[in-house]
């Protein structure tokens, strides 16, 4: 008789079971609670779907604002379209549904939908098999200047990410900050079958359901719930600096000059 392999293991833990965890933290207060506050944890209920995912997405902005590199990601946009507006003070820009080529709108190239927003930007010549070169984020007013082969440098502001256009094809790129998607029905799956996309955060995740539930109920302590979250937030995001802990780093010269490249642009990305 054939051996049966053995089946893929599950390492993402459900929305449903973080419920159930977080269900078990209340179950001493929950009694003595209003009548509404139990059915936030039932499943079926319109508003837990909500109750949810604002808890998922506090937990997220938590450990990005951490520097955890689970969200952390980079795209690349091929052949963006050269600028067909030559006047220095023109710029482009492109967001998630439209790109601007300094005198029209056109539908692509797009931003990712998972973008939150920009850390670093690069370029290169489209086509050219060049490696990327970082370019220049400005903070205030944008120079204008003569368009070139390169924009050279990029602007994130009101949601866009601008540059000044270049008069060839360029590639971009974009390394960011994501934000992962909320919990929702997709096909025959519902929203609470849908699985945490984090290993291991389930503790952290139902402690930012409790604290959710917590906001605006004077019988429950909010503040104390939140600190619980937090605080089993960080625990979880240590796993990710012992990794980095791992590698030797040191700042880049700007100039690119100690790196032995880059053309005074400090390195190639």
């Amino acid at each position: 008789m054939p051996a049966i392999p053995p089946s893929a293991p599950n390492v993402l833990d459900t929305v449903y079971s973080t419920m159930l965890a977080a269900k078990a933290r209340l179950d001493d207060v929950i009694e003595t609670l209003d009548e509404v506050t139990p059915q936030l944890l039932q499943r079926h209920q319109i508003f837990t779907q909500q109750v949810c995912n604002n808890a998922w997405r506090k937990g997220q902005l938590f450990l990005a604002n951490l520097g955890n590199s689970a969200f952390y990601d980079q795209t690349d946009l091929l052949a963006l379209p050269p600028t067909v507006n030559l006047d220095p003070s023109s710029q482009c820009w492109i967001d998630w549904f439209n790109y601007y080529n300094g005198s029209g709108i056109q539908l692509a190239p797009v931003l990712p939908p998972d973008l939150n927003f920009p850390l670093v930007v690069g370029e290169r010549q489209s086509g050219a098999q060049w490696p990327f070169v970082p370019m220049e984020n400005i903070l205030e007013t944008c120079p204008q200047q003569q368009k070139q082969w390169a924009n050279r440098w990029w602007q994130w502001r009101r949601n866009r990410l601008y540059i000044p256009g270049a008069i060839g094809l360029i590639d971009l790129r974009i390394r960011y900050v994501l934000r992962m998607p909320d919990f929702l029905d997709i096909g025959n799956v519902q929203w609470f079958q849908q699985p945490v996309p984090l290993i291991d955060f389930k503790d952290a995740l139902s402690l930012f359901i409790c604290a959710e539930i917590a906001a605006d109920r004077e019988e429950m302590d909010e503040a104390g719930w939140i600190i619980k979250a937090e605080g089993a937030a960080k625990i979880w995001h240590n796993k990710d600096q012992r990794m980095k802990q791992r590698v030797n780093v040191r700042r880049q010269s700007r100039s690119g000059r100690m790196e032995a490249f880059g053309g005074g642009y400090g390195g190639y990305m």
